[in-house]
């Protein structure tokens, strides 16, 4: 049984498309599958908890228990595999699963559990204060939408289930998505053995880029229009890269867009550098099938950019910021090259060299299709999650037998 919230459809997520994505690929391999859904966009409405209640659940909420409390005694589930529960599920879901005996497994998709922000952020930098810690930083800094009272529900639940060893105590196994990835959360003192690496996984379609156009000498940004995503940089980039720097496709929209338009026309190069807003599906694969490179400037560690493992199912090749989940995934010189996060010299410094050697450029394409059936076809991702369910099932049965003889 899966059990996800959704998170609003105003703030569209990556977590809410993985979920579908994985849970698609569970029912076409034949596994007897439920979901148990609770959607945000009821919060604050007459269907749906008020904001006030919102904020007392997220620590311990008695709807998520109660759902999944009536799904484990309808479905009678073997397994229980939780996905996001803030902030109203909660992580009592959790222990009410194991408290029916259900095996549990947790996809860690973010830093929520050990960081109220979420992100390691804070003030448009990296920042590690609360990991392995009670989060007192993050209630002075005020950082959940730069609010005392509104950071105050996120370290409660960081504090109580720090607290409980609800990681420790309550989870058969914890799915994260990266090395990076996991080697924070076992400095926040999660356990090592429970941990497992699974990165997302993409559709095969390359059939749509064998029997489309060669690549042009176009270059590509895919993601939110937000400073995190290291948007920002890109236009001072592009007028240094001069008269060599190739046509940049920007995909996507956010807060930043109104800042970046302006900027991009101050510098001239609205010739240069295309808004194309935010594009359905067809239209980034489109946009992709003619891109030569995928541009990645992000100045945080990410969870698992779904629009890498995209590029590489393309057979295009990233340059990103070598930061975080994004260093790991992309290899320096051979799926791409890595440039230092928010280090303008050196992004128009790597970005000229593969201008000057687009041979080079063409093999790390070559490579990025490579590691992308080696590591993220569905194929491959399912046999990782059958894995560790089995690993999951088979460690709560241990457990109860345990139990049974105290």
């Amino acid at each position: 049984m899966l059990v996800h919230e959704y998170y609003r459809s105003s703030s569209p997520s990556g977590e809410d498309k993985f979920f579908e994505r994985e849970k698609e690929l569970l029912k076409q391999s034949g596994l007897k599958l439920e979901s148990v859904i609770f959607k945000n966009d009821v919060i604050g409405t007459k269907y749906g908890p008020s904001i006030f209640k919102t904020a007392l659940y997220t620590p311990w909420s008695p709807i998520g228990k109660k759902m999944v409390k009536e799904a484990i005694h309808k479905f009678r589930p073997d397994l229980v595999h939780f996905h996001n529960t803030f902030p109203v599920l909660s992580q009592s879901a959790i222990y009410q699963a194991k408290k029916m005996e259900c095996a549990t497994v947790q996809t860690m998709h973010n830093f929520r559990s050990v960081c109220a922000q979420a992100m390691l952020m804070k003030c448009g930098g990296i920042c590690e204060k609360c990991i392995g810690k009670y989060p007192w930083p993050a209630l002075v800094a005020k950082c959940y939408r730069n609010s005392f009272l509104a950071t105050v529900p996120l370290a409660a639940n960081i504090s109580l289930h720090r607290f409980l060893k609800t990681w420790q105590t309550r989870v058969d196994r914890i799915i994260v998505l990266s090395e990076f990835n996991k080697n924070k959360f076992i400095e926040a003192g999660f356990p090592v053995r429970k941990m497992r690496v699974k990165p997302n996984f993409f559709e095969n379609n390359w059939h749509v880029y064998e029997s489309g156009m060669a690549k042009e000498n176009n270059w590509l940004f895919i993601g939110r229009l937000k400073e995190e995503k290291g948007v920002q940089f890109l236009p001072a980039v592009w007028k240094q890269l001069d008269e060599q720097a190739p046509l940049l496709n920007i995909a996507g929209s956010g807060p930043y867009l109104e800042t970046l338009r302006a900027e991009i026309n101050s510098l001239g190069l609205d010739k240069k550098i295309i808004l194309h807003g935010h594009c359905s599906s067809d239209r980034l694969q489109e946009l992709l099938k003619r891109s030569s490179l995928l541009v990645f400037p992000s100045i945080w560690y990410e969870g698992f950019p779904l629009v890498i493992g995209e590029a590489y199912a393309a057979g295009v090749p990233v340059a990103a910021s070598q930061i975080g989940t994004p260093a790991y995934i992309v290899r320096n010189n051979i799926t791409g090259v890595h440039f230092h996060p928010g280090d303008i010299n050196d992004m128009v410094k790597k970005l000229s060299f593969l201008i000057m050697h687009p041979e080079l450029l063409r093999q790390m394409g070559v490579n990025a299709r490579k590691e992308y059936e080696d590591k993220y076809t569905p194929e491959r991702n399912f046999q990782l999650i059958i894995d560790i369910y089995r690993e999951a099932i088979d460690e709560c049965s241990t457990n109860k037998e345990i139990l049974k003889h105290k």
